[in-house]
């Protein structure tokens, strides 16, 4: 019987595809078999995963010039050997570059998709159910007629999504896989070894991500002041780092014969975070409306706000716990967090009171700790003297 020195390797195989592969061959480290084996079982072997679909190289020994020949079902991009003449050569090409091979965060590793989705879906809860719910109801009423509630708040939850685009830059990628070893092989295959940067050889992501965004918009019919002025909340949504980055026109451009890949991956992630948050038309015509500036720097509190607590370990663990369900997550992460809404006087109650004074309240004290203050700019009082105005407007 005929027997052959074989080496397989996968890419993701199924737990049954490695069960079955190990009846024949020994698996010398995750996802690489390597054995002598009959040349009927190995032909058996490999028909059945061709039929299961599987990505997988077998390189066996053979009676050809070479000595060996090779089998693939992976494409053509992705394998690293190919064929000339009958000759099987190495290929240097380089593997197609993937959104999800982008990472946004290092020890641990974070994908950079699954960091911008739980962001938006953060984003999105906390005005949809938590804190920042009232204050979204005001400004949709004060630009009545031009969005609705709803529009406002997919607009703020895509632009919190897409606070770390600007980590879909292959000098931020090697960035992160000088700091985290467990990434390093994945980014080292993506990167060009000659990748030209700026003078200190840094990204900062969110310089990049205002870029980024600030084109996407301008794209979608957003006059450049506009999109500008949205694109800047992105840019300082890490406040005081990189100082003076902010006042600096040029950026971070990319470079590098990938350069049209890596922009393709950046409008992949930013469309299907605009698939879940749609930009209504409606937003455009929010330009020049008085209440605007208030608008762009509430949209940073939230951004800071959900980028923090996806970055965080509690969320983690609410997430872990959620079955990795992020909106069920995000719901259970404001509940838990008591940072869902409530009005201000069911909020506080009597305990601003009790903190303040040492007496109990009078009858006008009263009457304000019961007023729903929440709907108020101005608040009046005019009582006679010595009845405690001066209480009852702390209180307030």
């Amino acid at each position: 019987m005929r027997k052959t020195l074989c080496v397989l390797t996968y890419k993701n195989p199924s737990d049954e595809t490695r069960g079955k592969t190990r009846r024949y061959l020994y698996e010398e480290r995750p996802n690489v078999f390597v054995g002598v084996i009959s040349r009927n079982v190995m032909d058996t072997l490999w028909k059945e995963i061709e039929k299961s679909g599987e990505s997988a190289s077998l390189t066996y020994t053979d009676d050809t010039e070479q000595g060996f020949s090779i089998r693939t079902t992976m494409p053509e991009e992705s394998s690293r050997f190919t064929e000339i003449d009958g000759l099987w050569f190495p290929c240097t090409r380089k593997p197609k570059l993937a959104a999800d091979d982008l990472y946004a965060k290092a020890d641990p590793a974070k994908k950079l998709k699954d960091h911008l989705k739980e962001a938006g879906t953060i984003a999105y809860e906390l005005l949809n159910s938590g804190r920042g719910k009232r204050a979204l109801k005001v400004m949709s009423e004060r630009f009545s007629g031009y969005v609705t509630e709803e529009e406002l708040r997919s607009f703020i939850a895509f632009l919190c999504a897409s606070h770390d685009i600007g980590k879909a830059h292959p000098g931020f990628q090697k960035q992160l896989a000088e700091k985290d070893p467990d990434i390093k092989d994945v980014v080292n295959r993506l990167v060009d070894k000659k990748m030209i940067l700026n003078e200190d050889n840094t990204v900062r992501h969110e310089r990049y991500s205002r870029e980024i965004i600030e084109e996407h918009l301008k794209n979608k019919g957003f006059t450049d002041t506009f999109a500008k002025e949205c694109a800047y909340i992105i840019a300082y949504h890490h406040q005081g780092k990189g100082s003076g980055i902010y006042k600096q026109v040029d950026c971070t451009y990319l470079v590098g014969e990938r350069k049209d890949e890596w922009e393709r991956v950046q409008k992949e992630i930013i469309d299907e975070l605009e698939e879940m948050w749609p930009i209504s038309e409606n937003i455009k015509s929010l330009y020049n409306q008085n209440g605007l500036d208030g608008l762009t720097y509430y949209i940073l509190s939230v951004m800071v706000v959900s980028d923090w607590i996806a970055s965080g370990s509690l969320w983690e663990k609410t997430k872990e716990r959620c079955g990795e369900d992020i909106k069920k997550a995000a719901f259970a992460f404001v509940k838990e967090q008591k940072l869902d809404y409530e009005p201000i006087k069911d909020a506080l109650k009597d305990a601003i009171w009790d903190k303040l004074f040492d007496f109990p309240k009078n009858e006008l004290q009263t009457a304000i700790s019961n007023m729903d203050l929440s709907d108020t700019s101005l608040l009046l009082i005019e009582y006679p003297c010595g009845y405690g105005k001066t209480e009852a407007a702390l209180l307030a």
